[in-house]
Parts: structure tokens; C-alpha cells; sequence
């Protein structure tokens, strides 16, 4: 027998083996009070990941990792930058919001800090907050819900008019043909119309023109907690996306024509140490106020479909393989990060790709640092 031809075979009855392995588990998803939320993980496939089962790894950055660090001296009455909230990178720039200091900076690879390049106020180009910043191919993107409209800007950061209609305090991401905002017809105790997805797919240059509204409402209408239909989401170059909701440590994905296609359901043994309320909602409760912690503090979907995962002071790197319509995700790192002399690890904001094979740059309340991944 051809020996290529039996190195073949055996590879497709390991698959077909392993295939049924998972079949036969009998694995199933978490019962939860929800239908809607049971019936959302059952239609598709699903995979468990336990991030207890890998090993923490605390990265050492050094002066020579670090591209930006807000010090505070208290003799230096200059400073005026104070906490790094929000982040976008695009030609080899760091575009970051100060909550502190009111206003987008714009920082180089090198460390070299420009700004504040915007100002409060209710005219062209100006904010009164700053809600998120995102970038592509063609523009940089400056949420302001207060005046309601997301400020344009070209990559030099020349005002280029603004996206009208845009009054949501969450989140929005996007590429070069899509943005992704929240549905504020759906959201809320009582929504305009609950049987529409929570989240909004619509043209880069319009915020009302809809493409869809997928990712279904989970808590019924009139009951709480509402705040658990709230979403999360990230989309990359490709038009697949990423979504949890933002008490659920679940990632939902989606595909470019906005089909669930597969649920990755994270357990941690530090979940249970948080407040994250519980899905008891089967109870008609008045719009009293809910709250608690957020089990996933943040997590972006790569240009490569590769997931990067922040639970607080952590980062869970996933990796895919498969089929497009079919992939498998497994861990590929788990890391933390620590500056030399100090003793907490940093809280991780966003991660961006490096022009350096396996190199990241990683944006924190107060640093910027690069680190490299070893696979």
C-alpha cells in the first residue's frame, strides 16, 4: 500500500473518530431560565472552554516593552493626561481617549504624544464624552451620545463630518463596510420592539440604513434583569463577529451574513468570586436598578478570527482551526502582565496586532507595552 495513501487513511479515521468522541459525550449546554437563551446555544454547536485547565503565565515588561507609561509625579504640574480608556490603532498610531483630561491623544510606536486633538462642546469635530473609538481602511470614528452623532475624522485627524442618529451610551465597532451599534428599540425593560435582535448591522455610512438586527433579546419583556440583554460585540475585516451578553461569559459567533454559527461557553473558578447577578427573572419586578460585575471585561475578534479575551488583569488568547463554518477553538495562551518594581498586574483595555510576526501591542488605563506570544 502507498504509504502517503495509508498516512491519509489513518488521519480521516482519526477524524471521523474523534468526531464521534464528541458526539457520544453527551455533553450538554447550562440549563437556564431563559428559552430563548436555551434555544439560541441548542440549534448550533457548542464548545466548553475551562480556562482553569491552563496555566497563568506573568510576563515581565521592562523599559524596553514599554511604549507609553502616564506616570504621575506630584512636582510636575504639567501632566493633564490621567486614565486611558478607549483605544483605536491605525498607521502605526495609537488614537486613546483621557476620560481625565476630556480628550483623544494621539500617541506613537515611539512613545511621542500629540493632543488633546479634540475639545468639549456641541460643534463641529467637539464632544462632551467620549463613548468609544474605532478606526478603519478610511476614517477614525469618535462616538459623542451626548450630542448624539459619531465624529469622523481622516487619518491625519482632519474633521470629516459626522455620523448622525447615533444616541447609544454602549458599545459600536466596525469595519470598512459595516457598523454595529445597540438596538435601542430592543433593549429596556420595555422595548419599542422586542422581537428584534439587540444589536444593529448597518452600512458604514449610515447608521439608519439597517442591513439586520440579530442576537435575540434573552430576559422576557417586563421582567428584570434587563441589563442582561444588553450586548457586546466585535467585528472584524472579514464581516464575522463576536458577541456576549455583558453579564453572560459566553461568546456567540457569527458570520458574515449574520448567522449564529457556533457558542463558546467559558467557565472559571473566578467567576464565582464576582457579583454577577443572577438570571432570576420570572418574577414581575419594578425598573429598580440592577447591577454587579462583569464576568468578561472586554474581548476583541482578530483579523485572523483568533479571540482576544480580558477578564480583568488577564488575557485568554484563542485560537481556531476548522472549517470556516466550523471551527474549533482551543487556548493558546494565558497571560498577565506585570511592569518591573510594581506588584499588581496591569488591567488590560484592548490588544492590537504588531507589523512583527507574533508581536502585540496591549493598551491599559495607564501604559502601552508590546509583548510577543510563542505558540
Amino acid at each position: 500500500m502507498n504509504v502517503k495513501y495509508l498516512k491519509c487513511s489513518v488521519f480521516i479515521m482519526f477524524i471521523i473518530f474523534y468526531s464521534g468522541c464528541l458526539k457520544s459525550s453527551g455533553q450538554k449546554p447550562p440549563d437556564t431560565p431563559s428559552q430563548v437563551l436555551n434555544e439560541l446555544v441548542q440549534k448550533n454547536r457548542f464548545q466548553y472552554i475551562n480556562i482553569d485547565d491552563y496555566s497563568l503565565s506573568d510576563i515581565l515588561i521592562n523599559d524596553d516593552d514599554i511604549i507609553f507609561n502616564l506616570s504621575f509625579d506630584e512636582f510636575n504640574e504639567a501632566v493633564s493626561m490621567g486614565h486611558l480608556t478607549d483605544y483605536t490603532f491605525i498607521d502605526d498610531k495609537f488614537y486613546i481617549y483621557d476620560i481625565e483630561a476630556s480628550g483623544v491623544f494621539k500617541i506613537t510606536t515611539s512613545g511621542i504624544v500629540e493632543g488633546p486633538l479634540t475639545s468639549i462642546g456641541r460643534g463641529p469635530g467637539e464632544h462632551i464624552s467620549v463613548g468609544n473609538l474605532k478606526s478603519n481602511s478610511q476614517f477614525l470614528y469618535v462616538s459623542d451620545p451626548m450630542n448624539g452623532r459619531i465624529n469622523r475624522y481622516g487619518h491625519d485627524f482632519s474633521l470629516k463630518g459626522e455620523l448622525g442618529g447615533f444616541t447609544s451610551l454602549h458599545d459600536f465597532d466596525l469595519n470598512d463596510n459595516t457598523i454595529l451599534t445597540v438596538n435601542r428599540e430592543s433593549v429596556g425593560l420595555n422595548p419599542i420592539n422586542a422581537e428584534q435582535g439587540v444589536i444593529v448591522a448597518s452600512s458604514i455610512d449610515n447608521i439608519s440604513d439597517t442591513l439586520s438586527t440579530f442576537f435575540p433579546r434573552i430576559i422576557p419583556e417586563g421582567f428584570q434583569p434587563t441589563l442582561y440583554n444588553i450586548p457586546r460585540f466585535s467585528i472584524n475585516e472579514k464581516n464575522n463577529i463576536a458577541a456576549c451578553y455583558q453579564f453572560l461569559p459566553w461568546i456567540f459567533l457569527y458570520d458574515e451574513y449574520f448567522k449564529h454559527i457556533k457558542t463558546l461557553i467559558l467557565t472559571y473558578s473566578k467567576f464565582d468570586e464576582l457579583n454577577i447577578p443572577q438570571m432570576d427573572f420570572f418574577e414581575n419586578l419594578d425598573n429598580q436598578g440592577f447591577g454587579g460585575d462583569f464576568p468578561v471585561t472586554g474581548f476583541k475578534l482578530m483579523p485572523n478570527d483568533e479571540i482576544m479575551i480580558f477578564i480583568r488583569r488577564e488575557l485568554i488568547h484563542l485560537v481556531p482551526s476548522g472549517a470556516p463554518d466550523d471551527k474549533n477553538y482551543s487556548v493558546a495562551g494565558r497571560y498577565s502582565f506585570t511592569i518591573d518594581g510594581e506588584e499588581e498586574p496591569l488591567w488590560i483595555s484592548d490588544i492590537f496586532i504588531s507589523d512583527k510576526e507574533n508581536e502585540y501591542y496591549v493598551g491599559s488605563w495607564y501604559n502601552i507595552f508590546r509583548f510577543r506570544v510563542e505558540y
